[in-house]
This record gives C-alpha cells, sequence and structure tokens, in this order.
C-alpha cells in the first residue's frame, strides 16, 4: 500500500467519523427536543382537564346550565363520567371487586382462565375433586366493566340507574366527575 492510499484511507475514515459525530448530535438532540415536548404535552393536558372537568362544568352549573349553545355554533355539554378499575396487584381487593361484578349481573364479563401447572385439560371441579394444583387467574376488560357500571349507575343514554356510587366496592376505585363535552 502506497503512501497516498494511506493517507485516502485515512481522510474517510475522518469523513465517516465526522458525518457519525454529526448525526449522533443531531439525534441527541432530537431526543432532547421530544422529552421536552412530550413535558409540554403533559401540562397542556393537564390544563385541559382542568377545564374541562373543573373550571367550566363548576361555571355552568353554579348558574345552574348543563348544556348551553354559544353564537359560534357550538354545543356544551356538562356530563357525568365514572372511572373504576380492578386491582391488578392485591388479590384480596380483586377478589372482592369480582365478586361484586359478578353478584350484580357482571358475570359475563368475567374472563375465567385456568392455568394448570400439569398440562391436563380437566374442569375446575374435576381438579377440586382429585387435588391437582390449579391456579385460577379471572380477569374483567376494563373498558366492558366501566361500560357496565355506567350502565348500572344510569349513566349510559337509554339505561335506568340500578346501584349507587357507594354500591361499588371501594378497591374498585369508582371516582364520578363531571366533563365538558363540545358539540361542533
Amino acid at each position: 500500500m502506497s503512501e497516498t492510499d494511506f493517507l485516502e484511507r485515512e481522510e474517510k475514515v475522518d469523513d465517516i467519523l465526522e458525518e457519525l459525530s454529526s448525526k449522533v448530535n443531531k439525534l441527541i438532540e432530537i431526543r432532547k427536543d421530544i422529552v421536552f415536548k412530550e413535558e409540554m404535552v403533559k401540562g397542556e393536558k393537564e390544563r385541559e382537564r382542568v377545564l374541562s372537568r373543573e373550571e367550566i362544568p363548576q361555571l355552568l352549573l353554579s348558574r345552574g346550565l348543563s348544556v348551553i349553545y354559544l353564537s359560534t355554533g357550538e354545543r356544551i355539554d356538562i356530563v357525568e363520567k365514572l372511572t373504576a378499575s380492578i386491582p391488578k396487584k392485591n388479590i384480596e381487593d380483586r377478589s372482592k371487586v369480582l365478586k361484586w361484578l359478578i353478584e350484580n349481573g357482571g358475570s359475563n364479563l368475567v374472563v375465567k382462565e385456568l392455568k394448570v401447572e400439569e398440562a391436563e385439560e380437566l374442569v375446575i371441579d374435576f381438579l377440586q375433586e382429585k387435588g391437582i394444583p390449579f391456579t385460577n387467574a379471572p380477569s374483567v376488560n376494563a373498558n366492558s366493566f366501566k361500560a357496565f357500571l355506567n350502565a348500572k349507575l344510569g349513566l349510559k343514554k337509554g339505561s335506568l340507574q340500578e346501584i349507587e356510587l357507594g354500591d361499588i366496592p371501594k378497591e374498585a376505585n369508582p371516582y364520578l366527575y363531571k366533563e365538558t363535552k363540545i358539540k361542533e
């Protein structure tokens, strides 16, 4: 290899390193920008939540209004919404919520999953009779659970109230709130 070839090769390596350094610096800058923008979005979501769930509902409800039409054509509704969840980590709390759900007509929401330590396909009663170890891990779709509760509380359009918010096990963390709905 001649001295010229060596120098050209060294220049190419320097060019590649320079280009790589530039791209890595750009990537670092973009990632920092993403983190900054995500924090800004987080702040905007909190401001939106305060306006939608607190300030606008309080303003309208304090004047005895739950619906108003603006001169610009938007219809502003204050609607009640519910959030709740099935506990995941605390087995005792989870069992209470699932038991309550089944006792109150929501057994169709509970997905029964049976994990048998030995790969035999047996029904639960047979497993219990034979003393075969198994884990019973029922689950419920979160959106189905909320829809069920909304219907039971009479919050779903066309449904009649069958239960009070206090009837829902506290372990489900039920929370009823007002929210601003804008129809354009």
